[in-house]
């Protein structure tokens, strides 16, 4: 359901806006972008756990 939105993210901008600037954006630049923020996003949380648990050690 969530990779179907995605999917559609860009076709409804577009419909909506009626900029035809997003046929480039397509779903899998988008799916691309949230897997780099997600895991972006995971790396600094596991980063700081692990700041801290150095803390804890000292």
């Amino acid at each position: 359901l969530f990779l179907a939105f995605i999917a559609l993210v860009p076709s409804l901008i577009e419909s909506v806006t009626n900029i035809s600037t997003f046929k480039g954006l397509g779903a899998t630049s988008l799916l691309i972008l949230v897997g780099v923020a997600i895991d972006t996003s995971k790396q600094v949380q596991t980063y700081l756990i692990s700041k801290n648990y150095e803390n804890i050690l000292k």
